[in-house]
């Protein structure tokens, strides 16, 4: 029996959640244990009644940032002795299958970490192209060189080996910190890869990611300075082979970003 815990942090996400929820509640796979814990830090717009109501546990936490409330939900994972631990934003869903795709995995994995293709919706939950995860000879010095996370999260799937290897995101990244962690797992090992997509990632403009805060593209600096290469030369090298790796894999998505009318919520995502 495998069982999967999917962690959402959450504050003030009632205009999704109920979506969100549902998705994780509906997977049905053999040998599959599906939980879901809700990661709250202080919502007052009804977030905690729609969890209470449709039965999901909640982890109340101090609103410190949102990669505290991922380290809490992790940690109450392990502690509840999940097998595999995975992440959905309040505004994201877990696909049909994807439970089944993950036991199936699980049984024979190479690598204590899982990364999937992740559908990029609008707020209407519209398709903006499949994301494919990058390559697995991509080196932690190309990720870092990239200046965006490629990985994506809300398709990214850990073990508990993995987070005791990794240890905990930091929280002195109030943006970047999935980008900064999974520079660090790759470090321990590269992960294994499936082309099925497991979830969608919802692009609405008011999303974390969506910040205009230059403090965020202080962090990507940090993350670049630390894990690139020291040469500009080798960096600049890195971060082309990636995007014309990533875009050539999903042509549709690459087009989708570049539209009129997606380029002024999306345009900051990167």
């Amino acid at each position: 029996m495998m069982k999967l815990m999917m962690v959402t942090p959450t504050r003030n996400a009632a205009e999704f959640l109920e979506e969100c929820i549902e998705s994780v509640q509906r997977q049905r796979a053999p040998g599959v244990t599906v939980e879901h814990l809700i990661v709250d830090s202080g919502s007052v717009d009804g977030t905690l009644e729609i969890a209470e109501r449709r039965g999901v546990p909640i982890l109340h936490v101090d609103p410190v940032c949102v990669f505290h409330s991922i380290n809490e939900g992790n940690a109450a994972a392990v502690a509840a002795d999940a097998d595999v631990i995975g992440f959905l934003g309040g505004d994201d869903t877990l696909l049909p299958g994807a439970a089944e795709i993950l036991a199936e995995w699980h049984s024979r994995r190479r690598s204590s970490w899982l990364v999937g293709r992740v559908r990029w919706v609008d707020a209407t939950g519209r398709s903006l192209g499949d994301f494919r995860p990058p390559p697995r000879w991509m080196t932690q010095e190309m990720y870092g060189s990239l200046g965006w996370s490629c990985i994506p999260l809300q398709s990214t799937f850990l073990t508990p080996e993995l987070l005791k290897n990794v240890g905990k995101y930091d929280t002195s990244f109030e943006y970047s910190g999935d980008y900064e962690f999974l520079a660090r797992a790759l470090e321990i090992e590269g992960f294994d890869r499936t082309s099925h997509t497991l979830s969608t990632n919802r692009f609405h403009g008011a999303q974390l990611s969506m910040t205009r805060d230059s403090s965020r593209w202080e962090e990507v600096d940090r993350i670049v300075a630390e894990f690139a290469p020291e040469s500009n030369l080798l960096k600049m090298f890195y971060r082309y082979l990636l995007k014309v790796v990533l875009n050539g894999a999903s042509p549709r998505w690459s087009l989708m970003k570049h539209m009129p009318k997606q380029r002024a919520i999306l345009r900051h995502s990167k």
